[in-house]
């Protein structure tokens, strides 16, 4: 077996399908606003994010948890352990014994599903104080982005699934942001 036996894996790091839904309501005085967005048939490559079993590689830094718990070791195989990714070792190897050649191993599906915002509101009703102080109506709220993401392979690796698989050596996680506020009109 050699390069020559090589075929593509997966499906592109830019997935075939992008969804969105937005949808919101409000009843009496509250108004709640949802967005949800996923995608589907888009690949992921490991590798490209330097994990390439090389706890000590020069130029890339640490190795993931995940990856050095689940790494070849001779103990492991006298034992019957499952080995999950090649051994560690210093630069990944070299040629045709890299740990990070082309293959599926490093290549795991990138759709997921997010809701990614929602905002909850209230409208105060108007009360005779606020029209002498001139305001029309005062609206309190609440946003959430980020909160939630199902239905993710990447997410068990600790990778944002919006994260772009254009050969990184980081990687960060996902930022949850909440804001409070109050929309005041006049």
């Amino acid at each position: 077996i050699d390069e020559k036996d090589m075929v593509p894996v997966g499906y592109s790091n830019l997935p075939q399908y992008s969804f969105s839904i937005k949808t919101g309501f409000s009843y009496k005085n509250f108004d709640v606003n949802i967005l949800i967005n996923g995608t589907r048939k888009g690949s992921f490559n490991l590798a490209n994010y330097q994990f390439t079993n090389a706890p000590f590689y020069q130029n890339a830094g640490n190795l993931m948890q995940w990856q050095y718990d689940g790494r070849w070791t001779p103990e492991k195989l006298a034992n019957g352990e499952k080995i999950l990714y090649p051994r560690a070792t210093i630069n990944g190897g070299t040629g045709s014994n890299a740990n990070f050649l082309p293959s599926d191993l490093w290549i795991i599906s990138s759709n997921f599903n997010r809701l990614k915002n929602i905002e909850i509101g209230y409208t105060l009703p108007s009360i005779s104080y606020l029209r002498k102080a001139r305001i029309s109506s005062i609206r309190i709220y609440g946003n959430g982005n980020n909160l939630a993401t199902w239905g993710s392979k990447m997410m068990d690796f600790g990778i944002d699934p919006e994260a772009t698989d254009a050969g990184g050596r980081a990687v960060y996680p996902i930022t949850r942001v909440f804001v409070f506020g109050a929309n005041i009109r006049f």
